[in-house]
């Protein structure tokens, strides 16, 4: 018998015999007669070398021949450690306390002392050493309660002086340092959604997980048994303070009933949830469409310190899919005054144009803010900061508690994709931290190239629709729509000229690139029809109406915006309804039909709205309750270059010094000498222009109704 000991340099497997010969080295030979044949043999290395040794042993007939090798290792002298074995971890007021057992034997299951172990432990994400070269089983990390909070795991590795164990690692536990309201657990991303705990009890068998294609919080709710739970990260809340718990839910099953219980608590668990805050116990809904449930709930900690929001999804009459999409945690104060949101008609504005938009005022103070106690600016973000492009002085009255819209004009400078907010200024809020909006990016598009967006007709019960205003399936498809004389009476432009129209889509999944549509061409007509009752007998022949719009459009990938300049402005008959009709002739691209979900109302509406077709058009029309929501662009008359009057107004002086224009109270429009409005100014005491050296024009109106144009000239 011949024993090879492999070199103690060569590491790899020796996977063949002449690899085996050619690494290793002959230590003995151990001679064999017939007689030692199914008898035990041994032999002693004496000479073994530190750590692994690795041998092979090759039964030989003759001399000169090797049989098959047969291998054994051991580790000799002091191995490398084995891994720690029950490593815990668990929060120690804002600490993470970790145990764990120190390793019996060696990696290779030879000799290690137990007492020469130390450990060097991991922090993830992050990669942050928090321990090294510690002794014992035990280890707190402090440092965790100064960093962000989220969801952290721990690796620990044992080692001596030949070398570390393989890793181990923890379960995940949430620590670091808690926000403070106000926050936002929104769940937008699966990252935010891995932020929350998530819990079933009674066994359904369901929890709440990450729904990445409706980007929301989701469970399935098994009919009649089941109680999900989902917990918040935490929030840090000072003894005695009210705080105002936002969320937002829907379902999508029309009939099928739930109770949804939401709750504060101190600790991620069901048993912490000790504290209800709101219930809805027949939370459902009507429709096959159903709109998001918003819930405002009171909370006021008993005591300082770190709490979890909850809630519960329970009592289940009917199978269903609850959607979350997450909470706001705001303090309550006696004045305190949020901008929620700034709404734009479409996703474009107008340079040196008067453009419409909505802001949404909330008070979470405990007291009403009275009307004309603020004021809100439009701030548009440029390189050196925030510039004001519009502001609203005659602001409504909030209740505490409410929210409010209000209607705004503003009036964007320089052209490109810049961002847009707005902010609310109030002499007794007591909180600034949400006084401004998130920002949104909106395309500032070159004076005169496109008229701005004026409204949005909708009802607000909005669907999907692939029909309207044209379906792109055939050589000739179509549509005709009924919009009311009722449904503008948002418009206060004091026009009714439509210049623009536009209609909302999100493409399907075919298009992924721009999709060229040929030959589509718009119609409008004035109409005293309220309704559709026969698709054929009801249509409005095109001869009869006013050709508005023709030529390509182009459909783009995800959620965009229609929008088409009409070629011919169209004067609308604001006593009558408007008739609007759209068509599409021509071949339809291979795998491009139905390339889009049309924004649209109506759907559950007392009457129908529209007619769709697709050939032969003749006989194939269809009346529908749906129409698709409309985007229009009145016609804006800007005459601050007309009739100018070289004398100075009594009302209006220019500061050379500060480059302000003292208003005394006086609405102002400013223009270039080619007539493109510049800024717009409504009762200020003084604004700042901000405007490079040249010649303007001032439109001043004055309370007594006065109106005056006067010469501008900044020289610095």
């Amino acid at each position: 018998m011949q024993i090879y000991r492999k070199n103690a340099d060569y590491t790899n497997c020796a996977l063949t015999s002449k690899e085996i010969y050619d690494n290793s080295q002959l230590v003995a030979t151990v001679p064999a007669t017939a007689a030692d044949l199914g008898k035990a043999m041994n032999w002693t290395d004496e000479a073994p070398v530190d750590g692994i040794n690795t041998y092979y042993v090759v039964p030989c007939r003759v001399d000169g021949e090797k049989g098959v090798p047969d291998s054994i290792r051991c580790a000799v002298g002091l191995d490398i450690p084995g891994v720690p074995t029950n490593f815990e971890v668990a929060m120690s007021g804002e600490n993470v306390a970790m145990t764990w057992e120190a390793p019996v034997d060696g990696k290779n299951n030879g000799f290690i002392n137990q007492a020469d172990l130390k450990y060097d432990i991991v922090r993830n994400p992050g990669n942050e050493t928090v321990a090294s070269d510690i002794t014992g089983t035990s280890f707190t990390d402090e440092s965790v309660a100064k960093v962000k909070r989220g969801k952290y795991t721990y690796t620990i590795v044992a080692k001596n002086a030949n070398g570390s164990s393989d890793p181990v690692d923890s379960k995940a536990i949430e620590a670091g340092l808690a926000p403070t309201p106000p926050v936002s657990f929104v769940i937008n991303s699966e990252e935010t959604a891995n932020q929350w705990t998530s819990l079933e009890k009674n066994g359904d068998g369901q929890m709440f997980a990450w729904a990445g294609w409706k980007s929301a919080y989701s469970v399935y709710a098994e009919s009649s048994i089941g109680e999900d739970w989902a917990i918040s990260p935490a929030v840090y809340l000072e003894k005695g303070k009210s705080y105002l718990f936002t969320s937002t839910f829907n379902n999508n099953y029309a009939g099928s009933g739930h109770t949804i219980g939401r709750y504060v608590g101190t600790a991620p668990t069901i048993e912490a949830m000790t504290n209800m805050i709101g219930e809805e116990k027949e939370f459902s809904t009507e429709y096959s469409s159903n709109p998001a449930v918003v819930y405002e709930d009171k909370f006021t900690a008993p005591e300082s310190g770190n709490y979890y929001f909850g809630f519960k999804v329970a009592d289940n009459t009917s199978f269903d899919v609850i959607d979350f999409f997450g909470v706001e945690i705001e303090g309550i104060f006696e004045h305190d005054l949020k901008a929620v949101e700034l709404v734009t008609y479409g996703n474009d504005v107008s340079s040196g144009d008067v453009n419409m938009c909505n802001v949404t005022v909330r008070n979470n103070g405990a007291q009403d803010a009275e009307a004309n106690s603020y004021k809100i600016e439009i701030l548009q973000k440029m390189e050196d900061g925030d510039f004001v492009v519009g502001t609203v002085e005659e602001t409504p009255l909030v209740r505490a508690g409410s929210a409010v819209d209000v209607p705004a004009k503003f009036i964007p400078v320089e052209e490109g994709d810049y961002e847009f907010a707005f902010r609310t200024i109030y002499d007794k809020d007591e909180c600034a931290i949400n006084n401004v909006s998130e920002y949104k990016t909106l395309k500032v598009m070159p004076y005169g190239e496109s008229t701005p967006w004026t409204m949005v007709v909708t009802d607000g019960e909005e669907w999907q629709s692939s029909y309207f205003p044209i379906t792109y399936t055939d050589s000739d498809d179509g549509s005709q729509s009924i919009y009311t004389k009722a449904d503008f009476a948002e418009n206060t432009t004091g026009s009714n000229t439509i210049d623009r129209i536009g209609y909302e889509y999100t493409a399907n999944s075919q298009v992924t690139d721009a999709l060229e549509i040929e030959n589509v061409t718009v119609w409008m007509a004035a109409t005293d029809k309220n309704s559709f009752s026969d698709g054929v007998a009801d249509w409005t022949e095109e001869t009869q109406m006013t050709e508005v719009f023709s030529g390509n459009v182009n459909i783009y990938p995800g959620k965009n915006l229609l929008s088409l300049q009409l070629n011919t402005p169209y004067e609308m008959d604001p006593t009558k309804n408007l008739l609007i009709c759209v068509e599409h002739k021509g071949a339809v691209k291979k795998g491009m039909g139905f390339p889009c979900l049309w924004r649209s109302f109506n759907k559950d509406g007392a009457r129908n709205r529209s007619i769709r077709y697709w050939a032969p058009k003749a006989s194939s029309k269809f009346t529908e309750k749906e129409a698709a929501v409309l985007f229009v662009g009145f016609h804006q008359e800007h005459d601050g270059i007309k009739d100018i009057n070289n004398g100075a107004s009594a009302n209006v002086c220019f500061d050379a010094e500060t480059g302000k224009l003292i208003l005394n109270g006086a609405a102002a429009n400013v223009f270039d000498l080619s007539g493109k409005l510049l800024r717009s100014f409504n009762g200020s005491k003084e604004a700042t222009l901000g405007l490079p050296a040249g010649m303007y024009i001032i439109k001043v109106r004055t309370a007594d109704g006065n109106v005056q144009s006067v010469k501008l000239n900044i020289n610095k």
